[in-house]
């Protein structure tokens, strides 16, 4: 079946399907729907209990099609290797069946009601925001699952959120442990900062023609033009070709013809009803009547539907049980609902039970008039004929371009204009020399060397092109007056810095003799900022320096002098004055509580952490 999905996972619908069942999966694997052969291999035991290889690759399976649903349909499920999944997806299967195995032995379970609401409250499963039964049966039937098996994933994913939700809530935090954190978060520092800016001095600094010449020699290796072609090549675009395409009024009238006389109108119903089991004692005849006897009075249907239907599916939603065309129900309901009329009530008998099925609506599909399906119709038309087209030219540029010298002769064959991407260095192509196949095959030995115009690359779909070689320029030592701008400026950058380093010793020595930042900063002609009561969540000031501040040693008598570099390159001369702690009495109150969750969360984890340790450390694992 996990084969199956595998090969089909494509499209929105795929993705749903992901959604619903990928949690449980990354939970638990799959062990609850797939019994464990016996005699099969084994990938491990854990306390005796086997994980069947089998299991294990489908588990591997569902991961990497969890990757595909992330990534899109774009993504090449071959670039993940099963080995990179096999450890973490094995590790994950042994944790969660340690956890089960606890569960059971302390007898936790989870409600039959509980999973009812979860099934029937999820998004996946609702139209117009109602649970409907045949989307639900209809997704889980394209994953390869049942009802049964999907409530059971349920059951044990819930089981385990059950153990983990416990333990994280039975952990708690002492008010000393809140008012160390709040030391912590709501410390301030005041501090003061000069900058020395790199760039300014890259102007303040002189590089002479031996200095040029000099460096340009030490470092000519390093100089050189990257290799480049120019492609010359033929292009298919369904989007362009789309422009050209005109159908006729007539063929647009014979379309629609076609289509009427096809036509088949389609009956939606949407269906609510009530069900009383089977009895023992026969009662259920009597119950039915009785309730069949308050809707002839008037009470709402719905109403009743949530206080005395036996349907745990529908009840919670007024018995509503989604739309049928005719194919979603039990024949005994489908031949009722044929002869019932909008809001009226009937009772009918299934292996079920007897119900009172009530029709709440009814829709019924219309052939639209030649004006309101025209546009559709001509479009249909155009993109049926653009692919036709498509589809042929590309074979003939394939064929034509195959062994021709040249792509002049594809060209007039097909009456395509040959175009150029210009000169271009690998990994710096635009259009289509951006892309990674084009790429490629640009500088591939059979393109480049040999000299062969290249197989029908596709860009994208309705997109394909056939390149050739142009202009092939290899790479080259380059002369200094070709690079003297940017030696000139690698030299200058140079002495900036060195220049900023030797400013920043003169300036942090200033400081430590006991000179204001002011008065630095005015004698060196820098830039000064001052930090006071800032948090360490700061945002109205530069984060590196915030970051740097409260990373620096509490001032004591003196303040504390560091320096930071940013990723300007600019140098902050940095004077810590003061730490102020935090109190949890400034706090507001749901800055406090905030705080409090945080702590106790953290708690949390690190509780459930030390259980599933103890978990492992106590059991016997082996893997195989």
């Amino acid at each position: 079946m996990l084969q199956n999905i595998r090969e089909n996972f494509q499209g929105t619908m795929a993705k749903v399907i992901i959604a619903i069942i990928i949690v449980p999966f990354a939970l638990f694997g799959i062990e609850s729907i797939f019994n464990r052969s016996g005699g099969a291999q084994a990938a491990a035991k854990v306390n005796g209990e086997e994980i069947a290889e089998q299991e294990l690759q489908r588990a591997i399976a569902i991961q990497k099609n969890q990757l595909a649903a992330q990534m899109g349909d774009s993504f090449d499920m071959s670039t993940i290797k099963d080995e990179l999944i096999r450890g973490p997806a094995l590790d994950s299967l042994i944790k969660q069946a340690l956890i089960t195995q606890d569960a059971e032995d302390q007898k936790i379970v989870i409600s039959d009601k509980r999973i009812t609401d979860v099934i029937t409250e999820s998004s996946y499963f609702q139209t117009e925001g109602k649970f409907d039964p045949a989307r639900y049966r209809d997704l889980l039937a394209g994953s390869g699952l049942t009802p049964t098996t999907y409530k059971t994933l349920l059951e044990k994913e819930y089981l385990i959120k059950q153990i983990a939700s416990g333990l994280s809530e039975s952990a708690f935090v002492t008010p000393k442990e809140v008012d160390i954190a709040a030391g912590l978060a709501q410390q301030t520092r005041d501090f003061e900062y000069l900058l020395i800016d790199t760039r300014e001095l890259q102007n303040k600094v002189a590089v002479s023609d031996d200095e040029i010449a000099a460096y340009f020699e030490k470092h000519k290796a390093g100089y050189r033009t990257p290799e480049q072609v120019n492609l010359a090549y033929l292009e298919l675009d369904k989007e362009k070709m789309l422009q050209d395409i005109k159908i006729d009024e007539p063929l647009i009238k014979d379309q629609y013809k076609q289509e009427a006389d096809n036509f088949v109108s389609k009956e939606r119903r949407r269906v609510s009803h009530i069900l009383i089991e089977p009895k023992e004692d026969g009662s259920q005849q009597s119950k039915i009547d009785a309730i069949k006897t308050k809707i002839d009075a008037g009470e709402d249907f719905a109403e009743l539907a949530k206080t005395q239907s036996e349907d745990v599916g529908s009840k919670a939603n007024g018995g509503d049980l989604g739309y049928t065309e005719g194919d979603a129900f039990p024949k005994e309901f489908e031949q009722a609902l044929k002869t019932l009329a909008l809001n009226a009530v009937t009772q009918i008998k299934t292996e079920s039970g007897l119900h009172l099925v009530k029709l709440t609506e009814f829709t019924k599909t219309e052939m639209p008039n030649f004006e309101e399906a025209k546009s559709r119709i001509e479009t249909d038309l155009k993109n049926v004929e653009v692919e036709r087209i498509f589809v042929e030219k590309m074979e003939q540029l394939g064929e034509l371009t195959f062994n021709a010298a040249d792509l002049e002769a594809p060209a007039e064959e097909l009456k395509l204009k040959i175009l150029e991407t210009g000169l271009f260095a690998k990994g710096a192509g635009k259009d289509i020399a951006a892309n990674e196949k084009v790429a490629t095959a640009a500088f591939e030995n059979e393109t480049l060397a040999e000299g062969n115009n290249s197989e029908v690359i596709e860009i994208n779909a309705g997109h394909v092109v056939v390149v050739r070689i142009k202009e092939h320029k290899e790479p080259r030592p380059q002369e200094l007056s070709e690079v003297k701008d940017t030696v000139v400026q690698t030299l200058k950058i140079q002495k900036a810095k060195e220049l900023a380093d030797t400013n920043v010793k003169s300036v942090m020595a200033d400081l430590n003799s006991g000179k204001t930042v002011e008065e630095a900063a005015t004698a060196g002609g820098y830039n000064k900022a001052v930090g006071n009561g800032v948090k360490r969540t700061a945002t109205d000031a530069d984060r590196q320096i915030v970051e740097k501040v409260f990373s620096m040693a509490k001032p004591g008598a003196a303040p504390i002098i560091d320096q930071q570099t940013l990723r300007n390159a600019n140098i902050a001369v940095i004077v810590l004055k003061a730490v102020k702690e935090g109190r949890v009495e400034d706090m507001a109150e749901n800055e406090k509580q905030g705080l409090k969750r945080y702590l106790a969360g953290t708690s949390g984890k690190t509780t459930y952490e030390a259980y599933e340790a103890w978990l492992k450390k106590s059991a016997e694992i082996k893997k195989l």
